[in-house]
């Protein structure tokens, strides 16, 4: 009896518990320096010609994705952090600049492998719903003849 009372209770409380999300804070000053440096070399190799600028894209893009998720950031910031390094850092060669796709394209299949394993998913869960769904049968007879619906 006792425990037919505090489940209501203990439900909700993990309900509204799931809700709760932590506040936001702001990229600490070591969280615009790493992404300064990470965002720099795909940058600079797209703007050499070394990669595409498709590939480059991707790279800075891939950077934001990781730094920047979760927190607060001053694009200014980060804008001022990276003008720094662009004008003081060695541009990359040829060989680094082909490391840095291959660490892109790396990331990128297990990007769309991970989306792949979700869309299965989704579409197996789905599957599931359709099959499992309660079916209704409606038989209406007209003269001598019947006939059945289902829904």
């Amino acid at each position: 009896m006792l425990i037919t009372r505090a489940l209501p209770i203990l439900l909700t409380a993990v309900l509204l518990g799931g809700c709760a999300t932590s506040p936001r804070v702001e990229l600490s000053d070591f969280g615009y320096k790493y992404a300064s440096m990470a965002y720099v070399d795909p940058y600079r190799c797209g703007t050499s010609g070394y990669i595409s600028a498709e590939t480059a894209s991707l790279g800075v893009a891939y950077v934001k994705a990781k730094y920047f998720t979760g927190v607060i950031v001053d694009e200014a910031r980060f804008n001022a952090s990276t003008n720094q390094l662009l004008q003081s850092s060695v541009e990359p060669n040829k060989e680094q600049c082909n490391k840095i796709a291959m660490d892109i394209y790396s990331q990128k299949r297990m990007i769309d492998a991970n989306n792949r394993m979700v869309e299965s998913s989704q579409a197996e869960t789905q599957n599931i719903i359709n099959n499992t769904r309660v079916r209704t049968t409606v038989c209406n007879k007209a003269g001598t003849g019947m006939f059945c619906t289902n829904n």
